[in-house]
């Protein structure tokens, strides 16, 4: 679909101008004509309630003597001196029990209003009133008063198709301004487009008069813009050419004689290079090998879900091992580069002895620099399997609690050592259980790294404080920092998957979420943070035994 759609939109740029400037009018005037609208109406709807209540008060005002003296001829001639308002579709003057004392209709004189909106005056306050406030009617109600007391009723009803019927013309004018932009929009931009593509089509067809072999072929248009900066370039370019292949096929017989005489030294010279390619394929190999042995031990830590437990471990052999792995593909690559320079040279018949001992020089230092970085590399990688099976076992058994948190934290020394940060821990040596202590193992490991990364921003001394404690029923965690601490937003989202304020730098987002996990899924337990922005940050864990 999408690849339709650019097709049809990159088939000519008149296309291009003409529905770039349709597009463009129409999003622009369509805005326009809404907000045009969208004004007119409000401002009408807010003229008529002023008229309505105006009219309402003014009615009021006028009947208060004839509502008195109950002069039914003064309030009837009161309605009838309201009847040319425009719209007006009824004036009613009620006593205070909604009964009809004046009404345009005036059958209906005498008559009590029970309608639920007519009713509704009976308990409301001595002030002006909307009953009814839609597009199409407003009805407005306002109180009788003498003496300040409220005798009565003056209401008005005033219809408003007169306001739509503006609302639909201004909606038809607005449109067909619309329609006549467009339309001036798209003949410019037809116009503009045909000049353009007649010079590209002028260009076009000189071009395929050069590649027929024609020589003498004219590119100069008669124009002031790029496209005359380009005709005159292309002109200079084709005449610069045809002076090219003439010295060209003369020195082509030169290199003729040369190549015949170079012949022989490139054949000793392909042997030996056969054999440095052999070798730096086989290093490739070993390197192509360690690589995809790290990226297995990657995925492996990825699918058992310990990979944010081994996190900082993973990140200082990581960096190790990118290390002989970057100098090693950077060998590859530069004793790539100087083979495919060789084999050119063999190809186009150019090489010299001096190109080969060259070659020689710099290929005996690059392998001798990867075999030396590959050894490098196979040794750390061997040393991490090692070190990643044992973090990784989920073998069940009872152990001590403070000797699981005292290896987490000599494993993360190597962090902690780049600054003071003090771990105080508060578990008791006979505190032992019954579990996996994988597990447990990730959880402290994520709360030390979190505070190392996150708590101790900026900071060169800090402190950490871990307790655990054991009843018959559940096993309880705190850990607690003195670090910069959090905001209420922060705190609502530190569980949350991939969310980090180190993302691109370091930060994968996935720290907390995993020790959320392990306590909630994995035991069943509840955790809670709290923290305050300069007061550090704390955790408590609670755990059933039953889960363990």
């Amino acid at each position: 679909m999408l690849l339709s759609i650019k097709q049809f939109w990159t088939k000519s740029i008149t296309r291009q101008l003409i529905l770039g400037m349709a597009l463009t009018h129409a999003c622009l005037m369509t805005i326009f004509v809404f907000d045009l609208v969208h004004r007119q109406q409000t401002f009408m709807v807010s003229q008529s309630q002023k008229q309505a209540i105006g009219l309402s008060n003014t009615l009021a005002a006028n009947g208060v003597s004839w509502v008195l003296a109950n002069d039914v001829v003064g309030i009837e001639e009161i309605i009838a001196s309201q009847s040319d308002f425009p719209g007006l579709t009824y004036a009613i003057l009620l006593d205070m029990n909604n009964r009809v004392i004046g009404f345009t209709n005036r059958e209906k004189v005498g008559q009590y209003l029970d309608d639920p909106i007519s009713l509704s005056l009976l308990d409301s306050p001595s002030v002006s009133k909307i009953l009814v406030d839609n597009h199409q009617f407003i009805d407005v109600a306002s109180p009788i008063i003498f003496n300040e007391q409220q005798i009565g009723w003056a209401r008005v009803g005033i219809d408003r198709k007169e306001i739509t019927n503006n609302l639909k013309l201004v909606t038809r004018n607005g449109l067909l301004y619309t329609l006549l932009a467009i339309s001036v929009g798209v003949i410019f931009a037809y116009l503009m487009g045909r000049g353009l593509t007649q010079a590209i089509r002028t260009l076009v067809e000189s071009t395929n008069l050069v590649e027929r072999g024609e020589s003498d072929v004219e590119f100069t248009l008669e124009r002031s813009d790029e496209l005359g900066q380009l005709s005159k370039y292309l002109d200079k370019t084709v005449k610069t050419l045809a002076m090219n292949e003439v010295s060209l096929k003369q020195n082509q017989r030169i290199l003729e004689s040369q190549v015949r005489d170079r012949t022989f030294k490139l054949e000793q010279a392909n042997i030996e290079l056969t054999a440095y390619s052999q070798r730096v394929k086989d290093e490739k190999d070993k390197l192509d090998q360690a690589y995809h042995q790290l990226k297995a031990l990657q995925q492996q830590l990825i699918e058992s879900e310990k990979l944010s437990a081994l996190g900082s471990l993973v990140a200082g052999i990581a960096h190790e091992v990118n290390t002989p792995l970057g100098v090693g593909y950077t060998g590859i690559s530069v004793l790539q580069e100087q083979l495919d320079i060789l084999h050119k040279h063999i190809v186009d018949e150019t090489l010299t002895a001096e190109d080969i001992t060259e070659f020689l020089e710099h290929s005996n230092e690059i392998v001798s620099l990867i075999s030396k970085n590959m050894q490098r590399a196979t040794q750390l990688i061997k040393s991490f399997k090692q070190i990643a099976v044992v973090q990784t076992s989920a073998a069940h058994y009872e152990f001590s609690l403070k000797e699981i948190v005292d290896d987490c934290v000599l494993s993360l020394n190597n962090k902690l050592k780049q600054k003071s940060i003090k771990i105080d821990i508060d578990i008791d040596e006979q505190l032992r259980i019954d579990s996996e202590p994988g597990p447990f193992a990730q959880v402290i490991s994520n709360f030390v790294m979190n505070s190392v990364i996150h708590g101790f921003e900026g900071l060169n001394t800090g402190v950490i404080l871990i307790h655990a404690s054991l009843t018959e029923t559940e096993l309880t965690i705190a850990y607690s920092d003195d670090g910069k601490g959090m905001s209420n937003e922060n705190v609502k989202k530190v569980y949350e998957p991939f969310f980090t304020t180190k993302m691109g730098s370091g930060g994968s987002g996935l720290g907390m979420h995993v020790v959320y996990n392990i306590i909630t899924q994995r035991f069943n337990g509840q955790i809670n943070c709290k923290s305050t922005l300069g007061e550090g940050v704390s955790y408590n864990i609670i755990i059933p035994i039953s889960a363990l």
